[in-house]
């Protein structure tokens, strides 16, 4: 298979010129999880397979009464959400705490440091720091990515390392 590597460095460059304009203009950061730019790279998991996440997710009865306080990462960029049982969530958020089940489920990530490559936002981190005991969190990105993540999680109050 051949790759196009000058449309997928395009890409790239858009979605990394696009997070540096997000992090200076509040008219692009309050919009930034509908933004076509973005969507290209994240936000693009449809009502669907969110269903399918939450689906999964409602089984988890501990998860299912912390969904008020994850869905806190749907209050930033105006993502698209759906009503998933009593909750209007994003679908986005409910992957994420997919995640977290999942590498709770099969490790003890009290006291665990994590290392996430390719944070896009930030929500990964939020989910763990809201839902996990975790040591601590740290993020690498593109160097513009990493700027929205430092903006994005200091506007929910949560810590990690970028």
């Amino acid at each position: 298979m051949k790759i196009n590597l000058d449309i997928h460095n395009t890409k790239i460059s858009e979605y990394n010129n696009f997070c540096l304009a997000a992090v200076n203009a509040e008219s692009i950061f309050s919009n930034f999880k509908r933004s076509p730019i973005y969507n290209n790279i994240l936000e693009k998991i449809g009502e669907p397979i969110g269903k399918k996440y939450y689906d999964i997710i409602k089984q988890d009865h501990n998860i299912l009464k912390c969904l008020d306080k994850i869905k806190i990462n749907d209050s930033l960029g105006n993502p698209r959400k759906f009503l998933y049982g009593t909750h209007f969530i994003s679908p986005t958020t409910l992957r994420y705490t997919k995640v977290y089940m999942d590498l709770s489920r099969n490790h003890d990530l009290n006291g665990m440091s994590i290392f996430e490559v390719g944070g896009g936002y930030g929500g990964q981190s939020f989910i763990f720091n809201k839902l996990g005991n975790i040591k601590d969190y740290t993020i690498t990105d593109l160097p513009n990515v990493n700027l929205l993540i430092c903006k994005y999680l200091k506007l929910l109050g949560c810590d990690s390392n970028v």
